[in-house]
């Protein structure tokens, strides 16, 4: 077995905990902060292994992540900016908020700066295809033998999985599983992760997340549309895989229309969130232009829930000029990782960004369970580097 590095041993394990997370230890260490912290818990663990294969094997050059000095900035405003609860929250919880909303908007670009460690990249891929998996399984385990509830059932119907987690977070880890398997299948011609590809759309149609399900079919209509290798790979075996998963589709459907439209009203149910947008899109009209600060977006602070809408986050928590800052500092990311990747896995990235979007627009899908994507761009990019290394020695 490989040997490996403390700072790659400890991303691993990092991203072997999404799958469950510490939902179960911050609740019993501290249950006043369970719905605060357990996210930022695991987004620390993740920075710390990113940073520990940075400080050993170094960066790629070139790669600088532009989104994550934007969120610095506007952590070093928030002090200034900052109008939120000054009396009801104590300056170092405001503070631990502000450094969690910070980590919400660098990580994702920061997963592509350090060079992993060599040989390490095939068992960070498997892992990150097996997250939702194996939150399936232990939520099974947790459901027989404890009070946790891995699904739910409507008229005999599976109505909710959720693995080891909450439903939503299963659904994040169910849709990276599948764009990081779908790429590794096209791309290095493996049987296995056309199986995963396949294995995780079935558990997220089951996850029963209609933003993750509609993004899904938008990332793989641009994928297929940008990668000439996915057309090649197109063979009755795909075929049968798309059936598997259209199958699975037409026996959720019924549970699936109720949850899109009710069995009443015949309106289209967005499951509560018109009033947290309207809450939130109340404080983004009292400070329109800065912001009220980074972290008045978190939970608990403004209200006990995320805005399930990324742009209104940063708008709230950044105003126009920082929502602007961050969004242009995006684009210029994804034109370098671009510039950086074989030409064969820009097609991966191209339909990322143009799905991600789109998730945003009713979820918060830049959290510890939907990193999973980006976390891949950077075992592209550290593969595709010791290639071109090894045949520039050649």
């Amino acid at each position: 077995m490989r040997r490996f590095e403390w700072p790659t041993a400890l991303l691993l394990l990092a991203t072997a905990g999404m799958a469950v997370g510490p939902r179960f230890i911050v609740p019993t260490l501290a249950p006043e902060y369970a719905s605060a912290w357990w996210e930022p818990l695991q987004h620390s663990l993740l920075l710390l292994g990113l940073l520990g294969n940075f400080l050993l094997y170094g960066r790629h050059a070139g790669l600088i992540p532009w989104p994550a000095l934007v969120a610095v900035f506007l952590l070093i405003l928030s002090p200034v900016v900052t109008v939120w609860a000054p009396h009801e929250l104590a300056l170092g919880t405001r503070m631990l908020h502000a450094l969690s909303a910070w980590l919400v908007l660098a990580l994702p670009w920061l997963a592509v700066v350090p060079r992993l460690q060599p040989g390490s990249t095939r068992y960070y891929v498997g892992g990150l295809v097996s997250l939702a998996l194996l939150s399936a399984l232990l939520g099974l385990a947790l459901h027989f033998g404890t009070e946790w509830r891995a699904w739910s059932a409507w008229n005999g119907t599976l109505y909710r999985l959720q693995g080891a987690t909450r439903a939503d977070y299963f659904a994040g880890l169910a849709f990276g599983g599948v764009v990081v398997a779908v790429h590794e299948w096209s791309r290095r011609r493996s049987t296995v992760m056309g199986i995963m590809a396949t294995v995780n759309a079935i558990l997220l149609i089951y996850s029963g997340s209609r933003t993750a399900l509609i993004v899904l079919g938008a990332w793989f209509a641009c994928y297929l549309a940008f990668s000439p290798s996915l057309r090649s790979r197109l063979s009755p075996r795909l075929v049968f895989a798309i059936g598997s998963v259209g199958l699975a589709s037409l026996l959720h459907f019924p549970v699936m229309r109720t949850r899109m439209s009710g069995l009443r009203s015949g309106e289209l149910d967005l499951s509560g969130r018109e009033p947290i947008w309207a809450s939130f899109f109340s404080h983004f009209q009292s400070r329109p232009w800065l912001g009220l600060g980074l972290g008045s977006a978190q939970p608990g602070v403004l209200h006990s829930m995320l805005p399930h809408n990324e742009f209104l986050r940063l708008l709230v928590e950044g105003g126009v000029v920082g929502s602007a800052m961050y969004l242009g500092s995006i684009l210029l990311w994804t034109r370098r990782v671009r510039m950086r990747l074989h030409e064969e896995d820009r097609p991966y990235l191209v339909a990322l960004m143009i799905a991600m979007p789109l998730y945003s627009l009713t979820d918060n899908p830049i959290s510890a369970c939907y990193i999973a994507p980006f976390l891949y761009l950077g075992t592209l990019i550290s593969r595709d580097t010791t290639t071109q290394v090894l045949a520039t020695n050649d």
